[in-house]
């Protein structure tokens, strides 16, 4: 929904050894989005002074990202965090979940968004739309997501990207293999709770298969790599705490990813001139679709009553 340039620019001023030789320019679509997050902004500035710090901050880490997979490139992003101290993490602050996603996901935002995924193939989902719906409201809840650290335990925040998905990780190809260049788009980053990129990137980069078989594995080669950044340094979480992390966390962040799947669908791949390929994309953006739903009714069943039944942990002194 956004194009990504690689600008390669021709520096006139006399400086220009400390200019980059390159840079990525995104030019979004969502622009009201944009809308949002310049009002959370102006809630929170970041004056250039703090913004500079911020990316000092992340810069050596983010440059890291090079010929690293994924999921080792996050581990170290959630380490470098932990060792933020309160004026640093005072820095990125200002994320609102439920300003950022709330006119979406509200009850007109979600019967629109069901009604998008109907009109795609009613045979094939309707009868998992209607799942879903018969569970009223209380699908999205808002207080287990903006909150899951306390739900589960974890008792420090850590760096989360905030829009980690496919069009945001920039891949090279050389002799034949793929592998990560980089992660851009760090408009949405806040701390909070380590399953909230996973999520978001499992359910955009995986097949609906591949991830309902694989996610726990992935998560377990996750927190390897999260062990091995950490070294000697206390541990934060468990890998329990992260997996039921992962179950809570899903219904949320996998509902607010299908308008994207919805959008790719009506702007993209309808207007595909090779028939072959837009039956063949189709197939690929409805099975995500289809076993997303299946884990949303799901882990819903399992989250649903984590809220009503919380009770504060005692702590041994």
């Amino acid at each position: 929904m956004s194009r990504i340039l690689l600008v390669e620019p021709d520096w006139t001023e006399t400086f220009h050894d400390f200019l980059p030789l390159k840079f990525v320019l995104k030019i979004p679509y969502c622009l009201h989005v944009q809308g949002i997050i310049e009002k959370m902004r102006a809630s929170n500035p970041l004056d250039k002074e703090k913004e500079d710090r911020l990316w000092e901050m992340l810069g050596m880490e983010i440059q890291s990202v090079h010929n690293r997979e994924i999921l080792k490139s996050l581990a170290h992003l959630q380490v470098e965090s932990l060792h933020f101290n309160d004026d640093e993490i005072e820095k990125i602050t200002g994320f609102d979940m439920i300003k950022m996603v709330g006119p979406i996901m509200n009850d007109d935002g979600m019967k629109a968004i069901f009604q998008q995924i109907r009109d795609l193939n009613p045979e094939r989902f309707g009868e998992k739309i209607r799942k879903i719906e018969d569970f009223g409201k209380e699908i999205v809840n808002f207080e287990l997501a903006s909150n899951l650290n306390k739900y589960v335990d974890i008792r420090k925040n850590v760096l989360v990207h905030g829009d980690l998905w496919s069009p945001n990780v920039l891949w090279k190809h050389i002799d034949g293999k793929f592998s990560v260049e980089n992660i851009i788009d760090y408009q949405a980053i806040h701390m909070g709770n380590p399953s909230e990129d996973l999520v978001r990137l499992f359910v955009s980069s995986l097949s609906g298969t591949d991830r309902q078989n694989f996610w726990e594995h992935l998560l377990e080669k996750f927190y390897q790599f999260f062990l091995e950044a950490l070294g000697k340094n206390s541990v934060p979480y468990s890998l329990d705490q992260l997996k039921d992390s992962y179950r809570y966390y899903f219904v949320f962040g996998g509902l607010a990813l299908i308008p994207m799947f919805c959008h790719v669908f009506q702007t993209n791949i309808v207007n595909f001139p090779d028939l072959e390929m837009m039956e063949k994309s189709r197939e690929i953006i409805e099975e995500k679709i289809e076993k997303l739903l299946e884990d949303v009714e799901k882990f819903h069943l399992l989250s649903r009553n984590v809220t009503k039944s919380y009770k504060k942990p005692v702590r041994r002194s």
